[in-house]
């Protein structure tokens, strides 16, 4: 799946003009205006792959972004969060893929962030976001290199491998709450709170 960031200017939100192609902002915060999105579920490696990771040796793996599925609802998490990523004023990190997991969060703290969406021993499925890729084959082909599961089809939504009760824990959701508008709710407003 791939998909260009559009980011609305303020007269955009005020209803004046329509959303700004991200080109320009990408220029100025030199992330690439497109992500790609790949999913994947039965993965054998979770543990081998984190530690790739930290130890940072393979530049390939800067461009990508591994996210434990158990806590995605929906795209809409995902693309809430790199749009924070790109038009928040004060970054919280120098990295896109930092950035875009701290703005997944519903706290500020990026170490708890990363503990919630990093990958574990127990991970099983996997959501991988690329960037800087000149195309999707591109971005497979290098995110099918590093984790040992299945793709799945980009037909499948989003958010099927999600954990709904442990969502609903960890982001201290009452019963009554929709998940996943509780979940973007606390994401949207947490610089604000």
């Amino acid at each position: 799946m791939e998909f260009q960031v559009q980011i609305p200017t303020n007269d955009a939100v005020n209803g004046k003009r329509p959303a700004q192609d991200l080109n320009t902002t990408a220029n100025e915060t030199n992330y690439p205006n497109k992500v790609h999105v790949l999913q994947f579920t039965d993965v054998t490696n979770p543990f081998e792959l984190k530690k790739a990771i930290i130890g940072g040796q393979d530049e390939e793996l800067s461009k990508l972004l591994f996210l434990d599925a158990a806590l995605i609802k929906s795209l809409s998490q995902i693309h809430l969060a790199i749009v924070k990523s790109y038009t928040n004023e004060t970054k919280k990190t120098n990295n896109l893929g930092a950035e875009i997991v701290f703005n997944l969060w519903w706290k500020r703290n990026l170490n708890d962030a990363f503990r919630q969406f990093g990958l574990t021993e127990k991970t099983q499925s996997v959501i991988v976001l690329g960037f800087g890729f000149s195309d999707l084959q591109s971005f497979t082909s290098s995110a099918s290199k590093f984790v040992s599961g299945s793709a799945v089809s980009a037909d499948e939504p989003i958010g099927n491998f999600c954990d709904e009760e442990r969502l609903r824990k960890v982001f201290k959701l009452n019963k009554e709450e929709d998940t996943l508008k509780g979940v973007m709710e606390r994401m949207a407003t947490r610089d604000i709170l």
